[in-house]
């Protein structure tokens, strides 16, 4: 192999790695893009949808979708999809505000525009979810405050707090 031919391959496998890494470079800015643009249409639907009883499920679906997609999506996720999501904070079924506190909680270090409707949230969750199951209120609206303080904990960078060891 003469000198030339050296170098005109080392360039060719040069160009060959550049043009690889710019194609997943584009091909993970895309994926994003389906990412949140399946974010703000799960969220559409979820506000448009009028039966009380089918909003907490597609809520859960959200929050299962978002759990599935790599790190590196959800770090590098906009304002948009992030803000689609903390808006779900505002209905008054607890159960939704759980699972969307749960999404923003596992989306946490991109989610620090959520924070104030987060902060929000925590003051504001209603305490009658479901009118089916009354024995349920509280509880349902509890864990929602406590998955709203986990996300706010998760989101400023701070420590779970120690569990208590039961006796």
């Amino acid at each position: 192999m003469t000198s030339a031919s050296w170098r005109m391959g080392r360039a060719a496998a040069i160009c060959a790695g550049l043009l690889l890494a710019s194609t997943q470079a584009f091909s993970g800015e895309f994926q994003k893009r389906d990412v949140e643009a399946k974010i703000e249409a799960m969220v559409a639907d979820i506000s448009r949808q009028p039966d009380i009883y089918a909003r907490p499920e597609m809520a859960e679906n959200l929050w299962s979708f978002i759990e599935i997609q790599e790190r590196e999506i959800l770090d590098n996720l906009s304002e948009k999809p992030i803000n689609a999501i903390a808006s779900l904070l505002g209905e008054k079924l607890a159960t939704v505000q759980y699972w969307a506190a749960k999404s923003l909680g596992h989306i946490w270090p991109a989610a620090r525009s959520a924070v104030p409707a987060l902060e929000r949230a925590e003051k504001h969750v209603e305490f009658s979810d479901n009118p089916r199951w009354k024995g349920g209120r509280i509880a349902v609206s509890a864990s929602a405050v406590g998955t709203i303080r986990r996300a706010l904990r998760r989101i400023r960078g701070l420590p779970e707090p120690e569990q208590r060891e039961t006796p």
